[in-house]
């Protein structure tokens, strides 16, 4: 189960396939597992990269109460990196 630090939390990630990156991002109340189907298709084609964005699947609750989409951005800019 692979995880990186972004910012103050540990970010789960998946990445699958080679070239350049393809970024399945979920919606809220629900995780990265939602793009299985997908991945075998673009993962042919493009580095598929998914995750769990902060305070859902393996990530879990963090230690910030308030979440926003320039902290969610935030954290796939280092999850990038």
């Amino acid at each position: 189960m692979p995880k990186i630090k972004t910012n103050d939390i540990m970010t789960y990630y998946e990445i699958h396939g080679q070239g350049n990156p393809f970024i399945f991002i979920h919606g809220g109340f629900v995780t990265s597992t939602m793009w299985q189907s997908q991945i075998e298709y673009f993962s042919r084609f493009f580095k598929v990269i998914t995750y769990d964005i902060r305070g859902h699947g393996k990530i879990g609750i963090s230690p910030l109460r308030k979440y926003s989409v320039e902290l969610f951005a935030d954290d796939l800019k280092k999850l990038l990196e």
